[in-house]
């Protein structure tokens, strides 16, 4: 059907201009369709399910968060998109901790951002999601009032394997309301 990942739909997205044959992207970070004309995105870019997530943490009072994301191109596309939108309503990014795409342990990363004293935690983990939720909760505790902001990254199919890990609270965008 198309591209996925968004190192091969920026790569290949060239190639396609170059060669002047369409390509469809699946999925794929901010920005790869400028200057492509032969290509087309089938999903949705990060961007248009976190401006109304960090619109929402606005609303509701959270003026600092910290980052945590995959240090790769769409956890990099991830943070600079939530940034961008809640720092222009006034919001502070109070840490950002990229972490390798590999990672199994978080207890630092988790540190780092506990250090970073914030209101709520923006994550763009993938699939390390659930083992990250398992040991925040670890280290925070289940009560901690430390708010986790997410994006589709951690669905209604995954939540009884977490079992109490998902009952940390978090916050998902998927129409943002209330």
């Amino acid at each position: 059907m198309g591209l996925i990942s968004t190192p091969n739909a920026r790569a290949v997205g060239e190639v396609s201009t170059t060669a002047k044959k369409p390509t469809f992207f699946v999925n794929g970070g901010y920005g790869l369709l400028e200057n492509k004309p032969y290509t087309a995105r089938f999903g949705y870019a990060q961007a248009q399910l976190i401006y109304p997530l960090a619109d929402w943490a606005l609303k509701n009072t959270l003026k600092n968060v910290s980052l945590i994301y995959l240090d790769f191109s769409s956890g990099h596309d991830t943070a600079s998109a939530f940034t961008t939108a809640f720092t222009a309503g006034g919001g502070k990014i109070s840490g950002d901790v990229a972490v390798p795409s590999n990672a199994t342990d978080f207890s630092a990363y988790i540190q780092r951002l506990r250090d970073s004293k914030p209101q709520a935690v923006f994550k763009f983990l993938t699939s390390q999601s659930p083992e990250f939720l398992k040991q925040w909760r670890n280290a925070v505790g289940p009560h901690s009032e430390i708010k986790l902001l997410g994006t589709a990254e951690t669905n209604e199919l995954e939540l009884p394997v977490l079992g109490d890990d998902a009952s940390t609270p978090t916050r998902r965008c998927r129409s943002c309301a209330a």
